[in-house]
């Protein structure tokens, strides 16, 4: 049971770090109906989660290698979402 759980604190601050970022996106999809951001927001969630479960995608084992296949794509999907709105939420007049 225990190997499930990664052995060092940067490990346990990325799968932190996921699961707020997550969870924000859902909480953001519900508060403010924003779905471009709330699907960057969960999207870089889970591939963070998955980079922490991993070890920082380290894990040889068949398992780590499909959650690195998994991560990759979640952060090919979030990162690039969050960039742009966050530019546009820069660029917008108050």
């Amino acid at each position: 049971m225990w190997m499930w759980l990664p052995q060092t604190l940067n490990s346990w601050l990325l799968l932190g770090i996921g699961v707020l970022f997550f969870f924000g996106g859902i909480f953001h999809l519900i508060s403010y109906h924003d779905r471009v951001l709330s699907i960057g927001l969960a999207a870089s969630g889970v591939g963070f989660a998955l980079l922490g479960l991993t070890e920082g995608f380290a894990d040889p084992t068949p398992r780590g290698r499909r959650m690195y296949r998994i991560g990759i794509i979640a952060f090919i999907i979030g990162v690039p979402i969050l960039i742009k709105t966050a530019y546009q939420m820069a660029s917008s007049e108050w």
